[in-house]
Order: structure tokens, then sequence, then C-alpha cells
């Protein structure tokens, strides 16, 4: 009796310890599942950019003078000032051979002033926030004074009288 509880308990660590891999998938999973799981991810990547498109030709484009009677609006400037020291933007991304972790992206933010022809009104970038750049949503950007910006996003109107531009839905893209 003692042999043959020992040979299932044989058995079941064996059987166990092959679903184990460094992958952390089983062996009987195919490579089809892993395309799936990539065909999932664009999709849900294009449909986030669609909503971005979508959010952005909503909200009318308006001068910084004219953000008296809009909840939501898209301004066209320049950056004029940078609270801090540094760039207003930095988003980085690094390669899939860089850790164990992967692929790793972040981005460092500060509050900006930007400036059209008839005013000026301050930015802040929320977390949740997208930022496009250049070549695409997931780009390596880099955003400083004198960058010419379009920013679409909640208009408050803060306790001194100064607009700002920030909040949900909120889409900066490098010009």
């Amino acid at each position: 009796m003692g042999g043959a509880a020992n040979l299932f308990i044989r058995i079941r660590v064996q059987t166990v310890s092959m679903f184990v891999s460094p992958t952390d998938r089983s062996p009987f999973q195919s490579s089809s599942s892993a395309r799936r799981h990539r065909f999932g991810r664009r999709i849900a990547a294009r449909v986030r950019a669609w909503r971005r498109r979508r959010l952005v030709a909503s909200a009318p484009r308006r001068r910084v003078a004219d953000l008296d009677d809009v909840a939501r609006a898209t301004v066209v400037g320049t950056v004029a000032e940078v609270v801090g020291v540094g760039p207003a933007l930095e988003a980085w991304t690094t390669d899939a051979n860089a850790g164990p972790a992967g692929v790793a992206s972040g981005r460092a933010t500060r509050p900006f002033v930007l400036e059209d022809p008839t005013g000026a009104v301050h930015v802040r970038i929320p977390p949740a926030g997208a930022v496009v750049g250049e070549r695409g949503a997931s780009a390596e950007t880099t955003v400083e004074c004198g960058d010419r910006l379009s920013v679409t996003g909640q208009v408050v109107r803060r306790r001194d009288g100064r607009w700002t531009l920030t909040g949900p839905g909120f889409v900066l893209r490098k010009r």
C-alpha cells in the first residue's frame, strides 16, 4: 500500500510540474491563442484611437479669447511657459529586452501655458489623458517651450479668473 501511494504522489507531482513553464503557459496552449491576444490588443488600441478622434472632432475649435461659453474645447497654440525645470511632457517606452517585465512605458508631466494670438490658457495633463505624438499614441514624445500643440480638454475657470484645460477626455496632439 505504501508503494502505491508513493507512486501516485510521484505521478501527481510530475503532472503538475508539466504545466509550469518559464512563460507561464501550458504546453498545450498553441501559438494561435497568443495571436488572438495580440489581435485583441490591436482592436482595443484602434477603438481607443477612434474615441480620441471622435472626441477631438466633437469639441469646438476655439481661440483662448472665446472660451467663455464652452465646457470643452480644442485650442491650438504654442507652449509659452513650463512650470519647473525641464520639458512639459516626456513620454517614453523601453524595449522588451530591457528588463524582466518586458515593455515598460511612462511619462512625466508639468503644467504649462499654451498661447495663441488672442491670449494664454494653462494646461494640466491629467494622468489618464491621451498624448499623441508625431508618430502615434505609443511613440516617445517630448513637449518643450516653442512647440506647437493642439489641446482638447475640459475648460475650467479658476478662482483667479484664468482658464485651464484639463479633465476627462483630454487629448494633446503635437503638430
